[in-house]
């Protein structure tokens, strides 16, 4: 596939977007002391953002402007005929914003696309460790939701263990690991 490029429909008279995942800003006429210059279009570097998403930032009407990647791509390549709000990265890589893997969706498929829901229970889980109450080291856990599946100890409860809200749960001393 040949990248195409395309005005971004917003910015239009300034910008334009590629089908690689690339903005760039149009060639324009300036004025420098009286003579008529063109100033050359370049290609606008590109940041991630904490989540993994591309951004730009460039000024449109005098004003700074941020914005993402993948939805700049979207709205000047891929038609949205039910007003669709999100845009999904088919592949699951938020850094990825070649046309062919981007869709319009709705929040509940974007939220359940694919394998995030397990990616972010692995994220946000912390490893926990199990004590005896005279301190012996028992058992470790990847998170305390599967200490709770493996022992029937209230997560909630091993929790507040763990934050130093309790001191014990289920007959035990628990930790961060």
């Amino acid at each position: 596939m040949n990248e195409v490029w395309r005005d971004i429909p917003e910015y239009a008279e300034l910008y334009q977007a590629s089908t690689y995942g690339n903005i760039r800003r149009k060639d324009r006429f300036v004025t420098n002391n009286g003579t008529i210059c063109v100033k050359h279009g370049r290609t606008v570097s590109q940041s991630k953002s904490s989540k993994g998403y591309m951004r730009v930032r460039f000024f449109f009407n005098g004003k700074k402007k941020e914005e993402l990647v993948h939805r700049l791509i979207a709205k000047t390549f891929i038609e949205n005929p039910y007003a669709f709000p999100q845009v999904n990265h088919k592949d699951e890589n938020p850094a990825n914003n070649i046309v062919d893997n981007l869709e319009w969706c709705d929040a509940r498929y974007n939220n359940t696309y694919g394998n995030r829901i397990a990616k972010s229970v692995v994220k946000q889980s912390k490893p926990i460790m199990q004590f005896s109450l005279d301190g012996r080291f028992l058992h470790s856990f990847p998170s305390i939701k599967e200490a709770e599946r493996q022992t029937f100890i209230s997560a909630g409860h091993i929790c507040l263990v763990c934050q130093g809200k309790r001191p014990t749960a289920g007959g035990f001393i628990w930790a961060y690991k």
